[in-house]
């Protein structure tokens, strides 16, 4: 293919995205041609910078001209996964008031939500706003979201996890959510903390340096100190554990594996585990905890079983 073919389909990409944001087999499509030849996703990427940079220098016409959709941006937006892969912050609109945001296994994202506010989703993961008058809504649906609030003291910006709400008005700090537990790391500002089931409870405040654990089912918030750099450390392809159990760790790393890691003995899925590991290399953390924990690696085509020794 010559360059002039390739970047005018680059150009029909483009094109196909932005009139069906989040429509999977369009994606679908377009991750296979990227992968039909290793130039296809440079041009798409110099396509894509030019129509960005085009739009940005036309900014007082965007309001005038139909053809240009305001969440383009967004709905556009291409990212470099830590499994050199690429993937879309898919945007699907669920109702007028309400917006929900995606990305695939080991694919990441980022985009700027309704409000300027800036948001970074790790793989596996999926966010749904709904904004009102009075506050900014944001539910951590699945995975993990890290968030650079844009200050406005008249509307918090307030994020929901299961049962935990997490209260910023101008701040930055990463929410992960499990099966059984939500992390709530700050790496800039303060936030305040509450368990929604008990009405009553005191607002703790989480600062920055600061990580909060939150068990679901004991509805228990533990304190930790962090290096604020590690709050949400993910965005680098570094994955660190504090004192976490086997079971919530594998769950985690099952966002970022094209293999699933299954645990299926509960002795196994609550030893606990503290350690740093690499989104890129999750194959050979798994085989490095064989050496500390008395386990056994079951490998099968597309998972990987933890047993015992």
């Amino acid at each position: 293919m010559n360059d002039v073919t390739r970047m005018h389909e680059a150009a029909d990409w483009l094109v196909r995205l932005n009139d069906a944001p989040g429509d999977e087999a369009t994606i679908t499509a377009w991750l296979q041609w990227c992968e039909r030849d290793a130039e296809n996703l440079p041009a798409f990427k110099r396509t894509q910078a030019v129509w960005q940079s085009a739009l940005s220098m036309e900014k007082p016409r965007l309001a005038v001209r139909s053809s240009v959709k305001p969440w383009f941006a967004v709905a556009a937006s291409v990212v470099l996964g830590l499994s050199a892969a690429v993937w879309f912050f898919a945007r699907h609109g669920i109702d007028s008031g309400r917006q929900s945001y995606s990305t695939p296994i080991a694919g990441r994202a980022s985009g700027v939500l309704p409000d300027g506010s800036k948001v970074e989703l790790g793989a596996g993961s999926r966010i749904t706003t709904q904004y009102t008058d009075l506050n900014r809504g944001v539910t951590v649906d699945a995975g993990e979201a890290f968030f650079s609030v844009k200050k406005d003291a008249q509307r918090p910006f307030v994020v929901t996890a299961g049962n935990l709400r997490v209260i910023a008005v101008g701040t930055a700090f990463n929410v992960r959510r499990g099966d059984d537990r939500v992390v709530v790391a700050v790496e800039e500002g303060k936030v305040r903390v509450a368990d929604t089931v008990d009405a009553e409870s005191d607002l703790a405040a989480v600062s920055a340096g600061e990580q909060a654990v939150y068990l679901t089912n004991a509805h228990h918030l533990a304190m930790a100190h962090i290096k604020p750099t590690d709050a949400a450390s993910w965005r680098e392809g570094i994955l660190k554990y504090e004192n976490e159990p086997l079971s919530a760790v594998a769950a985690d790393l099952n966002r970022y594996s094209t293999r699933k890691i299954v645990i299926n003995d509960p002795a196994i899925a609550e030893l606990p585990f503290t350690g740093t590991v690499f989104s890129s290399r999750i194959d050979d953390a798994l085989h490095a905890l064989t050496d500390v924990f008395p386990l056994a690696l079951i490998e099968h085509a597309d998972s990987i079983e933890l047993s015992r020794r």
